[in-house]
């Protein structure tokens, strides 16, 4: 607004020749009156003027600046005294502290000097390699195959082995083995009443009974059966008789065979080529 006031200078308006009227804006008529004559204050700082109202607002004046005390300059002296000080504290400092690599948060920070490049693929096969290669082996497994109720039938199994490989040993086994089941009758105080009671059951026509002979209590044999099953057929004819008949496992001793050795210990062992019925145990 001042240098619009002050300073600018409108140009010359255009000359009408003609003896037309000219027309006044009431604004440019009005415009000498409505504007007071400006002074700048002391500061250089110009008043505000409203162009409705013609209204001057002339700014407040600033405060004076507090006043300092006069500093003394330092002398040279003093100055490369205290930055002679300083750097020798940033040197010291520098020394004890150690750069560290930038790198992301967990991520190993290698050491001055210490990175090397990582190793080509196949010296890493190579050496893993030389280790499965130093690797002792895993012990052999000893393993026991049987068992073979023939001494021929063991002694043929020991050939097999020994044609693919494997050196086996002969144990013998004495065991016993049940052969079959037993039905009879006892709990007679004589054996005139036994006898009795084997010529009711013939009379009732059971047959296969015999009162056996010898031995402290007399005793009714009903029969002997290898099926079990059978055998408790015979038991259930006789209580529907009225006697109380019982069942008795027999067993006999066998000399079983059976072929001891070893093999690796991740190898798989079929039995199916040296017989049927056979079990690879592990040794006993």
């Amino acid at each position: 607004m001042a240098w619009y006031f002050w300073i600018y200078e409108p140009p010359a308006a255009n000359v009408v020749e003609d003896d037309a009227p000219s027309l006044t804006l009431a604004k440019e008529a009005n415009r000498e009156p409505m504007l007071p004559e400006l002074e700048a204050t002391e500061d250089n700082q110009v008043a505000s003027v409203d162009l409705d109202t013609g209204a001057v607002t002339v700014p407040p004046e600033p405060e004076p600046a507090p006043e300092t005390p006069d500093e003394t300059p330092p002398t040279e002296e003093a100055v490369g005294s205290v930055s002679g000080g300083a750097e020798e504290l940033v040197a010291e400092f520098e020394a004890e502290m150690e750069p560290v690599a930038e790198g992301p948060v967990g991520a190993l920070v290698e050491e001055p000097g210490e990175s090397e490049a990582p190793p080509e693929p196949e010296l890493v096969v190579a050496a893993v390699e030389e280790v499965v290669q130093e690797a002792p082996p895993l012990p052999a497994r000893c393993v026991t195959l049987g068992p073979f109720s023939e001494q021929g039938d063991a002694q043929g199994a020991v050939a097999k082995l020994d044609d693919t490989g494997y050196t086996a040993s002969r144990r013998e086994l004495t065991q016993s083995v049940k052969s079959g089941t037993s039905v009879y009758l006892s709990g007679y105080a004589t054996r005139s009443e036994a006898s009795q009671v084997v010529s009711s059951l013939k009379q009732q026509g059971v047959r296969d009974l015999m009162l056996m002979p010898g031995g402290d209590t007399p005793l009714i044999s009903l029969g002997f059966f290898r099926n079990p099953q059978l055998a408790k057929q015979r038991r259930q004819e006789i209580r529907r008789l009225g006697h109380q008949a019982e069942l008795q496992d027999r067993f006999r001793d066998t000399t079983a065979y059976w072929l001891d050795f070893e093999i690796p210990a991740d190898e798989e062992f079929s039995t199916a080529n040296y017989g049927t019925g056979l079990e690879l145990n592990d040794c006993p």
